[in-house]
């Protein structure tokens, strides 16, 4: 159901701690919600994200992660309009950020949008997802798990659109990061890929590329 829009931050002196505690409560809440995206789980999601939402937040950052995040648990259950709708919210919240704590340096416009990417691959709209995915990986700043994460999704945005050379390629530099990432979650995303191409008809470089990726793959696993 469509929610009228964001919380509105109490008072500091309102919460007895200047506002920690709301700001951590809704956050953590948040990360129960993306588990559940993660194991399939969609429905509870939602309703996890939904709760830290309606959790006061002190910081404009605060709002915009917990409503990127809501946005995507929308796009997980199939509302599309609901999940563009709490993408404009998170982009708002961030463009009025007048503080910004050192702890939210990782959100900014680049990243709503690639997590907007993350949500038109779950839409099953990948030509929407590709340039948003795309300009993330291009980033120059970014760390290792973050270029494993989002060229991961990438690369399934090329194989939903049936674009097998280009799904080789970005495995190809996608694996070349596994080594700084200890993410069991980003080897599951690689691991997926790999899976799917392994029953794709593939060119012979294709399939080597393939093979040279599931070997590079088992070999990090095998360090975890």
């Amino acid at each position: 159901m469509a929610r009228p829009g964001p919380a509105q931050p109490v008072p500091h002196d309102a919460t007895g701690d200047d506002g920690v505690r709301p700001r951590l409560a809704g956050l953590a809440v948040s990360c129960l919600g993306v588990q559940a995206i993660q194991q399939d789980r969609p429905l509870d999601a939602r309703d996890l994200l939904d709760l830290a939402t309606r959790i006061p937040a002190r910081y404009g950052a605060t709002s915009a992660i917990l409503w990127m995040r809501y946005a995507r648990a929308h796009a997980a259950v199939g509302d599309a309009a609901d999940s563009e709708r709490y993408l404009d919210i998170a982009r708002t919240s961030l463009a009025a950020a007048a503080e910004r704590p050192t702890w939210s340096y990782w959100i900014d416009e680049t990243l709503i949008a690639a997590e907007e990417g993350r949500c038109w691959i779950d839409l099953r709209r990948p030509d929407r997802a590709r340039p948003r995915l795309s300009a993330m990986v291009a980033r120059a700043d970014i760390g290792a798990r973050d270029r494993v994460l989002y060229g991961a999704a990438l690369a399934q945005a090329h194989l939903d659109d049936r674009q097998i050379d280009q799904a080789c390629t970005q495995l190809d530099d996608t694996v070349s990061h596994l080594p700084a990432v200890p993410s069991r979650r980003c080897l599951e995303l690689v691991a997926s890929i790999c899976n799917r191409l392994t029953s794709s008809r593939l060119t012979v470089d294709q399939q080597q590329t393939v093979t040279q990726a599931a070997v590079a793959l088992r070999d990090r696993s095998a360090r975890q």
